[in-house]
């Protein structure tokens, strides 16, 4: 039996597809703040202290690559994490809801 890296090929794709739109710091600020739980494009932008464009361009990036989703209530846009890989990352970064952090 051969112990071949190449063999992690397809998970280390799949991973990559997770990590690449969430390397980026100001995603990973924005995920931090939707750690809590789901939170509308202006107080992701207030918490995180970003311009509303700004953040409403990184939540695309995380929403087209499946991260997060998004729902429309009125004139307000709501986001969550909807990856649990995704939130598995953010809690390995020490990125856990705020009731819970030691």
């Amino acid at each position: 039996m051969t112990d071949s890296c190449a063999d992690k090929l397809t998970e280390a794709a799949k991973a990559e597809l997770l990590l690449k739109p969430m390397a980026h710091a100001q995603r990973l600020v924005l995920l931090a703040c939707m750690g809590r739980g789901e939170l509308s494009s202006s107080t992701i932008a207030a918490r995180a202290g970003f311009r509303l464009p700004i953040v409403s361009h990184h939540l695309g990036v995380l929403r087209n690559a499946g991260v997060i989703a998004s729902r429309r209530d009125s004139r307000e846009v709501f986001h969550r994490i909807i990856s649990p890989e995704a939130q598995r990352v953010m809690e390995a970064l020490g990125g856990r809801p705020a009731d819970q952090a030691a």
